[in-house]
């Protein structure tokens, strides 16, 4: 009836205006294409601006109907071939998957937070490279023991302090078929014995008697000797008493084996400990110093409060320092034992809160080194050694932990190297519960989002299935981030997850709400309703997957590995997002189109709905034409719109080209003057309306709108509120007040990260990094040189330099105020006590230029022998320089000729100073030990390349003081390397952590200023619009300044990982603002039409996208980190926040005052094109 009643119509036209005809009537009701013709076919657009009917930006057209044409085909392709698109699409997804298992979780600070090429990474290269331990730190590392309370300084609590402490020194572990004992693992110097005489017993039990090192305030007591050992006690037969410190005074032990030994071959030998314990002070042992319990029945008879059973004054004692078993090359300074000091008036202690032990332990490489050929076995490496020592620091932590105080004020905590690697590694490990949490909570809100009562227009399943499908994408895309070598870290597993998910589904939204607009509408046909849908929406997803792409590759000019690292992994994500966007989610929607053609339910899709299909697809009034760029039909005629509302153009002249002629699909519709008066009853056409493919028979009185519902919300009622002046203007004043409070937020952004919140509050871990960041604050710190000069020659600048630096505030002295020697000093004062000695025999006649008497003593011999010294391989030695040179000359300068032969003599001679001085001298020095024979040569050191002046600093609370003490100590070694030849560099945890701070704040603005500019640079060049590409990269720069200004108001301080969130949200803000400015461009009409049909479009995807990337935030509120919380949940939801606040808020009102014209503007003004006139009738 239809087709009949078409026939007689067309017979009723003259053949060439029939056409015209359609193609007008099709045009004026078509009123997607005519209000947003570069939006919906941008050929047509150009085509108008070809014949003159309207003007634009040609370039922009002439890009984005190219786009559109490859945009179609690629559709239409993938509508023809959904199952197999789906199917290859996810299984090439699932393999990238796959590769996850070559994930590598990265946790060394100096691999992820050292800045790339710069000198911090050259200073820790030349460390690793030269340092004698083989690593880029010392060779030993400090496990702390702390006590806090009210106060500690009672004996109570030192006795307290005692219990933990020997509990400590006997916590074992079994690993590898062997028990592993503090005297296993700890650091410990002994003084190397002759070759001649290494089977000794007496020997090797004085070697067996040497502890290991730990420092701590129960040094100043006897009670500190039951730490030592050594365990079990030495067993020296049933006449002598066991060998233990708590007894034992090493210089009467010694001088025992002196005497009875005298005549045999080990007294030289024994006469040389002698003298060297003279020299680091091992005199009288523990035995001398008072007991904090004078009625201990160990408690030595030579203890000052033996006999009076006096109680010791703890206070005074412990102001005055303390000293280890060797007086003279340990001493710890009180800073570094007692923390939270209150001083009276008279300046005496009056109170204090802590007590600090440090047991220090070998580092890894030593300790391979050390049991390689003693526990480890033939299968020993370095990386079970290193196993070793942190599973008996744990168990040193665990220990510690549980033991419970009598005082409920006091307790014990303990931080150890295994901690602080603990620390990190459970820090970077992603939570598997909160992200499949925070993907469910997204998947809900998607589907829910996208489903409608009735099945033929819910998109449950898609919203589902979309959200599955960007998961896979992320984590495919970072799959194959790990194999091709991207590390992971915290950033990597905390943040992109969620961030990444976000931008996918955020481009899933948008194409999902526009397939439902277009799946309905029946003027479009059902085999191109993907490719149309692509071509419509694939540019927008574009063009923000490249801005951001483009964003996430600039950022890697920020040089540290941790955020180039981000940067790569979310770039690579990115591409995979846009893949399965443009890719398998289109062929997603078209099975879901099949479905409802077929009127399936929504998500149970395998069941047809209870009652009879009411939707049948409409072909009435239907007519086909031709595309410019394809064999395909593709508009229909909507639906009559008023004479009223439509503007025409004016007629054609007689001669010329009709307007935008297309050739109808064959054979040519026909059309009849009569309409089915029952297919009029059921459709209601509606005037701006486009007419949908499925018409619902019984709801035939209400008419059908493809918006959604936020959409209509924001179109009918949001925009026009919106765009009210008073409105307008509240809005511009209120963002300015914002934005001038988030500037001065900026100016009050502190740098930095507190540890404490990074372990979970309440923990012991938590509560042992508060005592240790409040009361010990405290860090080894070594300044390095190199060799790049001629370190004999320039021993007075080595002393300048270890003088200036001492002087840096937080640097902390000994208890006389002295700076921590270095090796060059220890040396000095050896040589030093030698030249005495020497000079003191030459006055007695026991030694001249020539030989020395027999009543010389071993010292006075070695001097001898080290003045002949000349330095020269051809003459070594010169007896002439005897009572002519000495071994320091007034001025405090040892010879430089002989510079190196005394060098071998000292660390030979003097082992116990050069073990304190921690020089680690590279290469190591040749260990010459002096005999009592006339062998003059002492061989000569080679020149060095390394060396380290030790230092402690203390005091450093805040982020300042590091930053503070990382420029002074750099300062200084850059001025002595200008005005001298010393080249130096400063070492330690603070300069590799705290470093990333002196530049942080450059490399942040330069990264953020990088990516804007090629946000601005792609859009302009995509958009051929520098005018929009502006006020998009504005509102970037002002998300990141307002977010940055909310980071100073919360107290969020500026570190490595809120760095990467704010070059993150330049990313997340073009989803915000880039979508709403293209179909701001995209519309015609006044700034304030389009800026009402870009909110309509935009409104919907944008707020659905916002909502379901908070969801998957949202499940970080339930970390049991604070820094999570903190740095993570709030920094990203006040982001989300801020993106909609000035995408939906701001961004619009900006756009009615200042928005660039339109991409097409038609002639005469107007809100759409108008419709090309009917050609002029013939003669």
């Amino acid at each position: 009836q239809i087709a009949s009643n078409r026939s007689r119509m067309r017979t009723t036209s003259s053949g060439p205006n029939a056409d015209e005809s359609e193609l007008r009537e099709r045009i004026r009701n078509d009123m997607e294409l005519l209000t947003r013709p570069s939006w919906c076919d941008a050929r047509f657009a150009l085509s108008r601006l070809d014949q003159d009917k309207a003007t634009g930006n040609r370039y922009a057209l002439k890009l984005r109907s190219f786009l559109h044409r490859v945009l179609f085909k690629f559709g239409c392709f993938i509508q023809r071939n959904a199952a197999y698109v789906l199917i290859i699409g996810i299984l090439a997804l699932a393999g990238c998957c796959i590769c996850l298992k070559f994930a590598h979780m990265e946790t060394d600070i100096s691999k992820l937070w050292v800045e790339t090429g710069g000198k911090l990474e050259d200073e820790l290269k030349y460390t690793a490279s030269q340092s004698s331990s083989g690593s880029e730190s010392s060779g030993f590392t400090l496990q702390m023991m702390m006590q806090a309370g009210e106060d500690i300084t009672d004996l109570d609590s030192l006795k307290l302090h005692l219990d933990a402490a020997i509990a400590a020194t006997k916590v074992t572990v079994v690993m590898y078929n062997q028990t592993w004992s503090f005297n296993d693992v700890c650091y410990k110097q002994a003084i190397p014995g002759d070759e001649d005489s290494s089977g000794s017993f007496i020997l090797s039990t004085l070697e067996r008697v040497f502890p290991c090192f730990i420092i701590g305030p129960l040094d100043c007591f006897w009670e500190g000797s039951k730490l030592l050992g050594p365990t079990p006690p030495i067993y020296l037969g049933p006449t002598m008493s066991d060998i233990t410190w708590k007894s034992m005074n090493p210089l009467g032990l010694i001088n025992t084996f002196r005497e009875a030994l005298s005549e045999s071959s080990i007294a030289p030998e024994l006469n040389e400990y002698y003298e060297l314990m003279l020299q680091a002070g091992i005199t009288n042992g523990y035995t001398d110093r008072w007991c904090l319990d004078p009625m201990d029945d160990e408690c030595p008879e030579t203890a000052p409060n033996y006999h009076s059973k006096e109680l010791p004054d703890v206070k005074s004692i412990l102001k005055a320092g303390c000293s280890g078993f060797a007086t003279k090359v340990m001493q710890w300074p009180l800073d570094l034992i007692v923390g939270g000091i209150k001083y009276n008036g008279t300046g005496a202690i009056d109170s204090a809160q802590g007590l600090q032990t440090l047991f220090q332990l070998m580092g890894s490489t030593n300790m391979y080194n050390f049991h390689n050929s003693i526990k480890g076995g033939p299968t020993w490496s370095l990386q079970k050694a290193e196993a070793v020592l942190l599973a008996w620091q744990r168990k040193f932590a665990d220990t510690l932990f549980a033991i419970k105080s009598k005082k409920v004020e006091d307790k014990i905590y303990a931080f150890t190297g295994a901690t602080a690697t603990d620390i990190l590694n459970e820090f970077s490990n992603m939570s598997t519960m909160r992200v499949v949490g925070g993907y469910l909570l997204m998947i809900g809100y998607a589907c829910l989002s996208l489903m409608r009562s009735k099945a033929s227009r819910s998109q449950g399943l898609v919203g589902i299935l979309g959200v599955v499908l960007v998961a896979l994408s992320v984590a495919g895309g970072l799959g194959i981030c790990s194999a091709i070598g991207i590390s992971f870290n915290a950033a990597s597993t905390q943040v992109l997850p969620f961030l990444m998910l976000g931008l996918g589904v955020d481009d899933m939204f948008l194409m999902a709400h526009h397939f439902g607009e277009i799946a309905v509408l029946s003027y479009i046909p059902f085999s191109e309703r993907t490719g149309e849908c692509l071509k419509r929406v694939g540019v927008s997803v574009c063009l923000t997957s490249v801005a951001i792409l483009s964003g996430f590759l600039f950022s890697l000019i920020i040089p540290m590995p941790a955020l180039r690292a981000f940067g790569l992994q979310a770039a690579v994500v990115t591409v995979f997002n846009l893949f399965s966007v443009l890719v398998i989610f289109p062929s997603i929607l078209s099975l879901d189109l099949q479905r409802r053609r077929n009127n399936k339910l929504d998500i149970f899709f395998c069941f047809d709905r209870t009652r009879s299909n009411p939707y049948r697809i409409i072909q009435s009034n239907t007519v086909f034409f031709t595309k410019a760029y394809s064999n395909r039909s593709f508009v229909t005629v909507l639906g009559p719109v008023t004479e009223t509302a439509v503007a025409t153009d004016p007629p054609a002249p007689s001669t010329g080209t009709p307007p935008y002629t297309e050739t109808p699909r064959t054979p040519p519709p026909q059309y009849t003057s009569k309409v089915d008066e029952t297919l009029s009853q059921k459709v209601t056409p509606i005037s701006n309306r486009p007419r949908v493919a499925f018409v619902n028979t019984n709801e035939s009185s209400v008419p059908y709108t493809t918006r959604t519902p936020v959409g209509q919300l924001g179109e009918r009622y949001y925009a026009p509120f919106l765009l009210r002046n008073p409105v307008r203007i509240t809005v511009l004043v209120l963002f300015a007040g914002i934005l001038g409070v988030s500037i001065y937020g900026t100016t009050v952004v502190k740098d930095g990260l507190d540890l404490g919140d990074v372990l979970p509050r309440g923990t012991r871990e938590h509560d042992a990094i508060v005592v240790q960041t409040t009361y010990f604050s405290f860090f080894n710190m070594y300044v390095v040189t190199k060799n790049d000069f001629d370190y004999a020659s320039q021993q007075q600048n080595l002393f300048d330099l270890h003088s200036k630096v001492g002087n840096i505030s937080y640097v902390m002295r000994q208890t006389d105020g002295t700076v921590t020697k270095f090796w060059l000093q220890y040396m000095r004062d050896w040589l030093l006590d030698l030249q005495d000695n020497f000079d003191e025999a030459w006055r007695l006649g026991h030694v001249n230029a020539s030989t020395w008497m027999a009543q010389a003593s071993d010292k006075t011999v070695l001097a001898y022998k080290l003045l002949l010294q000349t330095g020269r391989a051809e003459e070594p030695t010169d007896p002439g320089r005897v009572g002519r040179i000495r071994l320091v000359s007034d001025d405090g300068l040892i010879p430089e000729d002989a510079f190196y032969n005394y060098l071998s003599a000292w660390v030979g001679n003097d082992p116990l100073s050069y073990a304190a001085a921690q020089a680690s001298i590279t290469p190591a020095p040749v260990s010459w030990k002096h005999k009592r024979d006339l062998n003059m040569i002492i061989p000569r050191s080679q020149s060095l390349t390394f060396a380290q002046m030790p230092f402690y600093l203390n005091g450093l609370q805040e982020n300042e003081d590091f930053v503070s003490v990382i420029k002074s100590v750099r300062s200084v070694c850059e001025t002595m390397a200008a005005t001298t030849e010393v080249s130096s560099y400063p070492s330690g945890y603070p300069f590799t952590f705290w470093q990333q701070y002196i530049d942080l704040r450059y490399w942040l603005f330069v990264s953020l200023g990088c990516v804007i500019a090629a946000v601005f640079v792609v859009l302009s060049i995509v958009l051929f619009n520098p005018w929009a590409a502006a006020i998009m990269a504005l509102f970037l720069a002002m998300i990141a300044t307002e977010l940055l200004g909310f980071m100073g108001a919360a107290g969020v301080k500026l570190s490595a990982v809120p760095a990467v969130i704010l070059v993150a949200s330049i990313g997340l803000g073009v989803e915000f603002t880039v979508h709403i400015t293209f179909a701001f461009i995209t519309s015609c009409g006044s700034r304030k039409e389009r800026v009402v049909h870009s909110i309509g479009h935009m409104t919907g995807p944008v707020v659905d996208g916002a909502v379901s990337t908070l969801l998957g935030v949202v499940m970080l509120a339930g970390s049991e980190f604070d820094f999570i919380i903190k740095y993570f949940f709030q920094v990203l939801g006040i982001l989300i926040l801020l993106g909609v606040l000035n995408g939906l808020v701001l961004l619009p009102v900006v756009l009615s005052f200042i928005g660039p014209p339109p991409e097409v503007t038609p002639i005469g003004g107007g809100g759409r094109l108008k419709t090309p006139t009917p050609p002029p009738s013939p003669p």
